[in-house]
């Protein structure tokens, strides 16, 4: 087996979880009076109980990233507010708020003998011996990977490699997520969704990547320009230092098999993808399918992996489906202004990346 960015040294790898937080009793609930204080509340409570093993947690909402440079904010947990999340309307004669946060790991090594696991899985249990944990179809999970060898830095092969496994089973990942993260403004299709690939066959989007011959030209590809809202982002392969891949399309979880399921996934995708996606082919034309994208997963031992995680995400699941572009008409101005505000709101926000360039 030739080696690789991936199969040699393994991944770093970063989670970001979007959820709803309730507190866990109505006396409870009725003393907070802002989404900031409670996520310091649930930031200073895993401080107060975390082993030495498990990263710390601090809060950030409502923080403007501009000009941060506080060491700990690279290396702990951190609650951070997001727009895009849309809690329940609140009725406090029949319901506890529900705070809208999403959750940014510290980078965490994908590696044999590496402890993250245990890691995310106490981060989760305290998390539901403090508060009740929701998601709604306006959450998602957010993975993302770079390799632990090369200085972080993902190679033009592998990226390319990557990128075809992407078209390559497109078909298959569209049965495998829930309908709401299929036409999702905010992961769309890197094929359908994106005017960079005139034409949709396989073959066709192929002969595109094939003919890239720098990472810009990847990032430029796959990400039609410099819009991020696709299912796989590779925008942060652009700049100095670490580069990684981010997987956007995963559901929102509400606990820490589910996470770890779709971390599993993500890792072991990306580890065929680099060993086999540069062989792919499709000369008969017909759209792989979910039992083939099993099988494509499972031919590599990924270092430091637990494969049977992925049977969450296949269980009950086969054939082919075909993808559909996202309807802009159907968003009435007052929405389309809510979603450039969000769009604003982030652009000077990416604490995964400063996490994954300083790890």
């Amino acid at each position: 087996m030739a080696h690789n960015t991936i199969a040699v040294g393994g991944l770093r790898i970063g989670v970001e979880t979007e959820f709803l937080l309730q507190a866990k009793t109505l006396e409870e609930d009725q003393g907070i009076p802002s989404l900031k204080i409670f996520a310091y509340m649930v930031a200073e409570s895993h401080c107060e109980n975390v082993p030495n093993w498990v990263a710390r947690m601090h809060e950030e909402v409502g923080v403007d990233e501009a000009g941060l440079d506080d060491e700990g904010r690279f290396t702990e947990w951190v609650l951070v507010d997001d727009k895009s999340i849309e809690p329940a309307p609140y009725n406090p004669n029949v319901s506890l708020k529900q705070w809208p946060l999403e959750l940014v790991s510290p980078a965490l090594q994908f590696t044999n003998g590496s402890s993250f696991r245990s890691e995310v899985e106490f981060v989760w249990r305290h998390l539901q011996e403090m508060t009740t944990i929701n998601t709604n179809e306006t959450c998602g999970t957010h993975i993302h990977l770079s390799p632990y060898t090369n200085n972080g830095i993902w190679a033009l092969r592998d990226v390319k490699a990557i990128c075809r496994s992407i078209i390559y089973f497109e078909f298959a990942f569209e049965v495998l997520l829930p309908a709401h993260r299929r036409q999702n403004l905010w992961t769309k299709s890197n094929v359908y969704d994106n005017d960079s690939f005139p034409q949709k066959t396989v073959d066709a989007c192929f002969g595109l990547i094939d003919g890239c011959s720098l990472i810009a030209e990847i990032v430029q590809l796959m990400n039609d320009g410099d819009d991020k809202y696709f299912g796989w982002n590779f925008l942060n392969l652009l700049g100095e230092g670490k580069t990684t891949i981010e997987f956007r399309r995963p559901p929102g979880v509400t606990n820490e098999e589910e996470c770890l399921a779709w971390v599993e996934f993500t890792v072991m995708f990306a580890q065929s993808a680099v060993l086999h996606g540069n062989t792919l082919t499709n000369n008969m034309g017909v759209a792989a399918n979910v039992q083939d994208l099993e099988i494509f997963m499972r031919r590599v031992t990924v270092s430091g992996g637990e494969p049977a995680r992925l049977n969450a995400i296949f269980l009950g699941k086969s054939g082919a489906r075909f993808p559909q572009k996202v309807a802009m008409a159907g968003y009435t101005l007052e929405e389309m202004e809510k979603i450039e505000r969000i769009r604003a709101g982030e652009r000077n926000r990416n604490l995964m990346r400063e996490k994954m360039k300083r790890a």
